[in-house]
């Protein structure tokens, strides 16, 4: 009866928003969508060099500037967890609050993320701050989903997001303006300049907004966030065979968020003598790589990267005494670096088959006020290697790698994958191994009331299946997969520290499907997962199990409209009871005033629905953004 309830939720709108649109005449004009094979042709990540995409044997989906621009969400997040199959966000709050992202049921931890080829995150917590990604500096991003440890190491165990940043038309100039609900406003601007053989993009981004109050009780103020951003792509051409790119990505500001007290979230946590209040984060996140590519012959290529990703927070936590209002206020600070060096040779060889050989290395290192950590930083040194083909009627890829960790040792990885097509179709089967070493907060985090750092802690190991099939349904798109993640050495929370006692499966199944009618777009996927932790049975916690996605665009010419439906169902909580399932409504429209200027609007959760993501946090209600561009 529930999962009656759950697909009538979702499904009913859908219904009746495309028979609006069907009912109405076609106009040519040039769709846009989101799909595994639209937009951007090639793919750089899933093998570490350029491929087409239909050649990839790989789930993986790109997501293009036009697609962002047209997109019905005015954050990064937003538009990865409404079109892209397989990705599941929880938030704690408004804009600028904790988000955690999850890639076929895998943590955040679980998911590498790359900005310009080098691996971002926080060394400490081990997730990337999802809230700080400006969507005004972003090109495009890459969603690899699946193992990929064999080719880059810790983290990569459900799969990879690369995005790279934005690289503007030479000579000429874009930029937008917002408003929109809780007093939020926007401002965008960017340019390229130069030639063909050197240019410098530059593109820049103020957000500011009062947020709401995340939590009923205790702190009844607003939470408020301000974000600017900066981005600069230095690009030089040697000559036909090398070329430079730097590239620089900043974003720093302020995020006010309800600190711990009354209101804290957790049931069984009563204050004594003070109270919690808005707690200030002062945040910094700056991105920075130089890659030289150059070609030494005509079958061998070769790329070398040097970049750095630096992720720092000042916070202060401020308590009122019960006893006579005073109020009290507490800084702490947290700064982690990210240093990593990689080589990369792609060797054509005889009879179409492409070798990939490479070496990395990675420093971490993290510092924290106060007690430090009881050791803060660790060296990791990879070497890795692909080889890629045909044999008969097959296309293959197999990869391997090994990782020299200062902390763990050796480890190694590997996978294989076997692909071959059947006219319009593509049916493709892998197997890989994947790993996650542990963040340093979880090993060397210095002893306190709620935690202490484990040093004995092992890294989480996977092994993975999957069966996946790409073909033509008709006149649209499917794409169906099949996996089976069984996970060991589980990294759990065990009061007061973390420790390697779980093993936990995941089986899951996603479905897609794309089509145009005329100047009809439609998209949607179905997500299935069964995630458990086989030791206890229970299912992991903040996972839907069932996650449906529809998104529909029309083109009227000038003007332009369209929805997009996420369906969840219930999820169980890390405390306390589950999390009720919900489904959530968008429109959009926009109006081409000038061929380049625009005018878009859009409206989220339309139908003001309550719902929770994350316990003791609630979501916005109905909202809207409304802005002009010109590109």
């Amino acid at each position: 009866m529930k999962n009656q309830l759950f697909a009538t939720t979702v499904a009913t709108p859908a219904i009746l928003f495309s028979t609006l649109l069907l009912g109405t005449q076609n106009v040519s004009a040039d769709s846009v969508k989101v799909t595994d094979e639209g937009g951007l042709q090639l793919s750089i990540t899933a093998n570490r060099r350029e491929q087409p995409l239909d050649q990839t044997l790989a789930s993986v989906t790109v997501i293009t500037r036009s697609q962002i621009e047209n997109s019905p969400a005015s954050s990064i997040t937003n538009i990865l967890s409404r079109y892209v199959e397989g990705i599941d966000l929880t938030t704690s709050g408004g804009r600028g609050k904790n988000i955690s992202l999850f890639l076929r049921g895998g943590s955040s931890k679980q998911v590498l993320v790359l900005i310009d080829g080098v691996r971002a995150g926080s060394v400490s917590a081990g997730t990337m701050a999802w809230q700080h990604l400006s969507s005004d500096m972003i090109e495009s991003i890459e969603i690899v989903r699946g193992p990929r440890s064999s080719l880059y190491g810790s983290e990569a165990m459900s799969g990879i997001i690369s995005i790279t940043t934005r690289k503007g038309k030479k000579g000429k100039w874009h930029g937008s303006a917002s408003v929109g609900s809780n007093h939020t406003k926007s401002i965008s601007l960017g340019t390229t300049i130069g030639s063909d053989q050197t240019s410098l993009s530059i593109n820049t981004s103020l957000l500011d907004t009062n947020g709401f109050d995340a939590r009923n009780g205790g702190n009844t103020d607003d939470d408020g966030y301000n974000n600017k951003s900066i981005n600069l792509k230095f690009d030089h051409k040697f000559n036909d065979k090398t070329s430079l790119a730097i590239n620089v990505l900043q974003a720093k500001g302020v995020n006010e968020y309800d600190g711990f007290g009354s209101n804290s979230g957790y049931p069984d946590y009563t204050p004594t003598d003070s109270d919690g209040v808005d707690t200030r984060g002062d945040f910094l996140q700056q991105n920075f790589g130089v890659t030289l590519k150059t070609a030494f012959s005509k079958k061998w290529k070769s790329e070398f990267l040097v970049g750095q990703f630096k992720d720092e927070s000042v916070n202060y936590d401020s308590q009122v005494s019960l006893a006579d209002g005073a109020v009290s206020t507490t800084k702490s600070t947290i700064d982690t670096k990210r240093q990593q060096f990689d080589w990369k040779n792609e060797i054509s060889l005889r009879n179409n088959k492409t070798l990939v050989l490479g070496v990395d290395h990675q420093k971490d290192k993290a510092t924290k006020s106060g007690d430090d950590y009881t050791k803060n930083s660790r060296n990791n040194t990879g070497v890795y290697g692909e080889l890629s083909g045909s044999a008969g009627a097959y296309d293959y890829q197999i990869s391997l790698r090994t990782d020299d960790n200062q902390t763990f040792g050796r480890h190694n990885t590997g996978s294989l994958s076997l692909s071959r097509e059947f006219g319009n179709s593509r049916l493709t089967a892998s197997y890989g191994t994947a790993f996650k070493a542990p963040t340093l907060n979880e090993l060397y985090w210095p002893s306190t009331p709620f935690f202490v750092g484990n040093p004995d802690l092992q890294p989480e190991e996977s092994k993975t299946f999957e069966v996946g099939l790409k073909t033509k349904l008709g006149k649209g798109r499917f794409n169906a997969s099949i996996f089976q993640s069984k996970i060991s050495n589980l990294l759990a929370y065990q009061f007061p520290t973390t420790a390697n006692i779980k093993n936990a499966e995941i089986d899951g199944l996603e479905l897609g499907y794309s089509r145009s009618i005329g100047a009809l777009n439609l998209n949607t996927n179905v997500t299935l997962l069964n995630p458990r932790d086989t030791d206890s049975g229970k299912v992991l916690a903040k996972r839907a199990k069932q996650t449906l996605k529809i998104n529909l665009d029309r083109d009227f010419g000038r003007f332009s409209m369209g929805a997009s439906l996420l369906g969840k169902s219930k999820r169980a909580a890390s405390f306390g009871s589950g999390l009720a399932g919900y489904g959530v409504v968008d429109l959009r429209s926009s109006y081409k005033i000038t061929k380049n200027v625009e005018l878009q609007l859009d409206v989220n959760n339309v139908l003001d629905k309550e719902y929770k993501t994350t316990s003791g946090y609630d979501t916005d209600g109905r909202n809207f953004m409304l802005s002009v561009s010109y590109k």
